[in-house]
């Protein structure tokens, strides 16, 4: 079993309630506030996505740009 980060835990419940969101749309709902491409948040946000990805916890939908839970999550 995996263990998952707070960060890592607020995402999946934002995808669970908001399906097919972007990487900025995660992070201005996570950080209460917009962030860019290439800020320390949305790099924060790329890497647990990576993370959840490789333990099937969400997909990658229409290349990098969209993401969707699992039926793991």
């Amino acid at each position: 079993m995996v263990r998952l980060g707070k960060q890592q835990v607020k995402i999946l419940e934002l995808l669970v309630e908001h399906p097919d969101s972007t990487i900025l749309k995660v992070g201005e709902m996570l950080h209460k506030k917009p962030i860019m491409t290439g800020s320390k948040e949305y790099n924060s946000i790329c890497r647990s996505l990576h993370i959840l990805e490789i333990h099937g916890y969400v997909e990658r939908k229409n290349g990098q740009i969209k993401w969707h839970s699992t039926n793991k999550a």
